[in-house]
């Protein structure tokens, strides 16, 4: 049914079918390459299975009262058959569980609160360089009492566990503190990194974060640490810890300057990281040693993407947190110092789409759940529902332009997308020619079937579709003539929505 474009040879006017763009954002091919399931602009759509969803909305979950503070940083508990949902606001901590939050603890300093569950606490750190290390045990928020010689337990900004140990950073400088086994609280030992890097030491910088990566998909003895400096680097090491005699150097890799503490995540068993080249799979960067770049999933999205990461590096917000639930990785991007989108990437396809309108600051999944912090003190769960907190979603695309008679020229009459959902949507289309910019969009009347076709197997004005959903199409003049033909659309919907395929009619120039 579906004809390869650049192979038609059509002597007459006919309907070309492309299905929706689940291979997602290409913003690294020309766009007379693009391969017809690339999208050069895809906002608020998802891809699932073949077709692509309108994104799911965020609803209203707690609000803190914290008028014109945002929400800057969560955490979570789950431990002793307890379950606790943290956010941080307005020098504050708050309990936000349920829908009835309840403060925790107040009086602090900084909101950007770095969290590590160890032997059935947690435990939390910020960059204010004057709060000292707080614990957190599923009722209560305390100091967690840690020491060292010489050491100003407010200077520590970060913390994660490695072979059941704590591990703390010194802010501004290439100090790593290390607790007793399985030590919940008491005295700390230094670790310095000078002099631990490759050829006498490490480039210079300060230590920004630490994590451990496995090599086995859970916890063993053969876990690596990993730390990352201001300087790009990440220093690997194995062993049970500094002071042991199997504590040893692996390696150091150019990884890129980290853009945030909280631009890590791990994801299955790999590490990803988020830093000025974009964001890259950490075992994949061993391979490639200190003198060549690692590999970036963000590719596919090309310069406009990295551009944005240089716009964008100072600005406060970057985060990556990975969604197993809906196979997603979210990363989270400042464009403003009060606007926040996210790129999403689909783990099983690698594909990449963003999303606007869920303007959150900090995000958190809890309970297979993934929440949002917002501003005003108010917290939201995403992926629920079809809406945001009342407010339709609008999605906008534009598919990868087609050129139907091989380079030669002709026209295209009409554009058809195919939908189908539980609510019908609101069509804006607009078309072009010749990889021109697009005139602005103009209201599309969508038709409605009792019923969806079955791709493939009907025509689409035959009706085939069981149980409840309905299919919407629109058959819209687009009167182009060129070599390339393009479309954008933007759908607004407070519903479920599909998008399966779009048709194309078109004819050649002879027949003009």
């Amino acid at each position: 049914m579906r004809q390869a474009l650049e192979e038609a040879t059509l002597d007459h006017a006919q309907e070309i079918e492309i299905p929706a763009p689940v291979g997602g954002i290409n913003g690294l091919d020309p766009l007379s390459a693009m391969e017809p399931t690339d999208a050069v602009v895809l906002d608020n759509w998802y891809q699932v299975g073949n077709t692509l969803q309108i994104r799911r909305g965020m609803m209203a979950h707690a609000d803190t009262g914290q008028t014109g503070a945002y929400i800057d940083s969560m955490f979570s508990y789950d431990a002793a058959g307890r379950k606790s949902l943290v956010a941080a606001a307005n020098g504050k901590l708050f309990d936000v569980t349920s829908s009835s939050p309840f403060l925790l603890k107040s009086g602090l300093s900084d909101n950007d609160w770095i969290a590590q569950e160890f032997a059935e606490r947690v435990f939390i750190v910020n960059n204010s360089g004057a709060d000292e290390p707080q614990v957190f045990n599923g009722i209560t928020v305390s100091p967690a009492g840690f020491v060292g010689a010489n050491l100003n337990p407010s200077a520590l900004n970060h913390v994660f566990a490695f072979k059941s140990r704590l591990y703390f950073i010194e802010k501004n400088t290439l100090n790593l503190w290390y607790g007793d086994l399985a030590g919940v609280t008491g005295d700390l030992t230094k670790f310095n990194l000078l002099g631990a890097g490759m050829g006498g030491g490490v480039r210079g910088g300060t230590l920004v974060a630490g994590a451990t990566i496995t090599q086995d998909g859970g916890d063993g003895t053969d876990d690596l640490m990993v730390l990352f400096t201001s300087r790009g680097e990440a220093i690997v090491y194995q062993g049970d810890d500094p002071g042991a005699s199997n504590w040893a150097l692996v390696g150091v890799f150019e990884v890129g300057e980290p853009l945030h503490r909280r631009a890590f995540a791990n994801s299955g068993a790999d590490l990803l990281i988020t830093t000025r080249r974009g964001v890259s799979p950490l075992t994949q960067t061993f391979a490639f040693g200190r003198s060549l770049g690692p590999p970036t999933l963000n590719d596919k999205l090309g310069d406009a993407f990295r551009d944005l990461i240089r716009r964008t590096t100072v600005l406060e917000g970057w985060q990556i947190e990975p969604y197993p639930r809906a196979n997603m990785v979210l990363v989270n991007v400042p464009v403003s110092d009060d606007t926040w989108h996210q790129y999403v990437m689909n783990t099983r396809t690698q594909s990449w789409t963003r999303f606007t309108g869920q303007n959150g600051k900090a995000w958190h999944v809890f309970d297979n759940r993934l929440f949002c912090g917002g501003v005003n003190g108010k917290v939201y769960e995403s992926d629920r529902g079809f809406d945001d907190a009342g407010v339709p979603i609008t999605a906008v695309a534009v598919p990868a332009w087609i050129r139907p008679f091989g380079g030669r020229e002709g026209a295209m009459k009409f554009i058809r997308p195919i939908l189908s959902g539980n609510v019908q949507p609101a069509l804006q289309l607009s078309s072009g020619a010749d990889y021109a910019e697009f005139p602005d969009l103009t209201n599309a009347a969508t038709r409605v079937y009792s019923g969806a076709p079955v791709w493939d197997e009907s025509q689409w004005d035959q009706v085939s579709w069981n149980g409840n959903k309905i299919s919407y199409y629109a058959d819209w003049c687009a009167a182009q003539q060129g070599r390339a033909f393009g479309m954008k659309m933007s759908v607004t919907s407070s519903g479920a929505l599909e998008w399966q395929a779009t048709g194309y009619v078109v004819e050649p120039a002879h027949l003009i």
